[in-house]
Formats: structure tokens, sequence, C-alpha cells
């Protein structure tokens, strides 16, 4: 890797990690693991891990944290110190994408794996190689999210300085209420794809206490490929057309 992606990578991590993005990051967070316990005390908390994780706690992190990429570079105006040096637009993308994946998706996955392992246990099971390995496997299923949903939220930043109002609007409107009321919506949903793959992936008996219809797995694993192999090439693209005077 060198010193031109490494140094935009780092750049990068610390244009995102502001006190009030982190704090509202692991507010979140904390949010997630101290409702999990408190719902395994009383109930069977393995919705928190199916549901409230990848469609609104996963979109919510890198919303706050992949939106400002590009918008907030093209607010103050900084974006053309990138832009107008001789620096491969693909090396400007990819490691501001790694960046938000690394700040917002690393908390997230150890987040998934204590909120599982919370969970599991409080269903009367112990702790053992296969709760662990169910864990991993949903913590591994939320980094494919946030990759998709990053690279989402990034292309959305070249658009606009308002991405952070599109990303709300797509996660609240398009994602929870209008995929409830028309059921064909969930083929082009980011976090139903992430619950398919999170069903398929673990133990079915686990994870099926929700009566939410999800695509088939073999569609959502395509479909979440898809959503970064088209909205990447979309960023560098944009950054290569775009007017950042």
């Amino acid at each position: 890797m060198d010193q031109v992606f490494t140094t935009i990578y780092a750049l990068s991590i610390r244009q995102i990690t502001g006190i009030w993005r982190m704090l509202i990051m692991f507010g979140l967070l904390a949010l997630t693991e101290g409702l999990t316990i408190w719902i395994t005390v009383i109930d069977d908390a393995t919705g928190i891990v199916e549901l409230i994780i990848p469609s609104t706690i996963m979109p919510l992190i890198c919303l706050i944290i992949a939106t400002p990429l590009f918008s907030d570079e093209i607010e103050e105006r900084t974006l053309a110190n990138l832009t107008l040096a001789p620096i491969p637009r693909w090396k400007i993308v990819f490691p501001k994408i790694m960046a938000a994946v690394s700040v917002g998706g690393v908390p997230l996955a150890v987040t998934t794996f204590a909120a599982t392992i919370t969970a599991l246990s409080g269903n009367g099971l112990n702790i053992s190689g296969g709760s662990i390995l169910t864990a991993l496997s949903a913590s591994i299923t939320i980094l494919i999210g946030v990759i998709c949903y990053s690279s989402l939220f990034a292309f959305a930043g070249t658009l606009t300085t308002r991405a952070v109002i599109i990303g709300l609007v797509y996660i609240f409107a398009w994602e929870s209420a209008l995929a409830a009321l028309l059921p064909g919506l969930r083929y082009l949903s980011i976090s139903k794809f992430n619950i398919s793959i999170m069903r398929w992936i673990e133990d079915p008996n686990l994870f099926q206490s929700a009566t939410l219809e999800v695509p088939g797995h073999i569609y959502a694993l395509i479909a979440s490929i898809a959503v970064v192999a088209i909205t990447v090439p979309l960023s560098i693209w944009r950054l290569r057309n775009m007017d950042v005077q």
C-alpha cells in the first residue's frame, strides 16, 4: 500500500473521528448492548441482533461516519487539494471508504458479537464454540452491511452537502416505512439484504423470531456486491467530473 493511499486513509480517519460523532456512535453501541441485556432478563433478545442492529443501529452509524467523507470536504472547499493533485481518483475513494469501515464497522462488529453472546446466553445456552461461531458470523455479516452502507453514503456525499438528510430519508422512509407497506421494496433494501445473509450463515433456529420477509440469501449476496460495485465506481466518476472550485 503506497504512501498516498495510507496518508488519505489516515487523514480520513482523523476527519470522521470528531468528538460528537464518536459520542453518538458509542452512545448507539452502548444503547444496543444495554437493551440486549435488559431484554435478555425478561424475554428473548435475539431479535435485537437480527433486526435492530442491521435495520437501525448499523445504517445510522454508517450515515454519521460515511457521509462527511466527501460532503464536509466539499462544504469546506478542501476537496480541491486532493482532486487537483495528480492522484488517481480510486486512491481517494478507496481509503476513505476503508476509513469509514474501520471507524464504524469494527466497533459495531464487536458490539454485535457481545450482543449475540448475551442474547444466546439468555436463551439458556452455555457459551460454547457453537455460540461463539454464531456471534462471529453475526459480526462478519454486519461488516458486510457496513461496507455496503458506507459505499452508498460516501457516494451520496459526493452529490450534495446535505447527504445526511438523504440518508435519513433512505433509512426511515424507504427501508422502514415504505418497505413495510410495499414488500417488493425489500429487494432494494440493504438492511433486508443483511438480515437475509445473517439468517443464512447462522443457525436458522436461533434467528427466526421475526416474521419479517427478506430476499433469498443468493439474491442478497449478489445485491450486496452490486451496491458496492456500483456506488464505488460512481464515486470515482463523480470526483473526475465534479467542479470542486
